[in-house]
């Protein structure tokens, strides 16, 4: 577990004190109404401030799979290539070893829940491969719609 989002870290503590930016801050940014509506651009911006921090103050190799998965949510477009197919199963199984190391180490509870998005939303995908398989054609509409918060 990187020392940076390691809740028993102390140069963490330290980091806090020292005012510089830490993973806490930057998963609780405010997005606007339109970004929490939807989901996956939340979770691209959510990526991006968390990489940032992690090449920063963590783990860099983490950072570079996590740059991964954001790099696949932005090139849906091809999720019918096999390179697109491979690093979507890659990056699936990256971020479910990624949360449950989040679980072990009892990050909090906003952490996991952005984590548990990417889970879900890496779901989708595979979701709507699987359809594409059988001849229904996907879109980024349906994948918002799927994704969004039914009420």
């Amino acid at each position: 577990m990187t020392q940076s989002i390691d809740p028993s870290s102390q140069s963490n503590y330290k980091r806090q004190e020292d005012g510089l930016p830490d993973w806490q801050s930057m998963a609780s940014a405010k997005s606007s109404p339109d970004q929490a509506a939807n989901m996956l651009q939340a979770s691209i911006l959510f990526l991006r401030r968390f990489i940032c921090h992690e090449s920063l103050y963590g783990d860099s190799e983490g950072a570079k799979e996590l740059l991964k998965v954001q790099d696949l949510l932005g090139s849906l477009e091809s999720y019918k290539e096999e390179a697109f197919n491979q690093q979507l199963r890659d990056s699936y199984d990256f971020v479910c070893c990624y949360l449950e190391l989040l679980y072990e180490t009892q990050a909090p509870w906003d952490l996991c829940l952005e984590f548990e998005r990417l889970v879900k939303i890496l779901e989708a995908i595979q979701c709507m491969q699987q359809q594409a398989v059988l001849g229904v054609m996907g879109s980024l509409a349906q994948l918002n719609s799927y994704l969004k918060p039914h009420s």
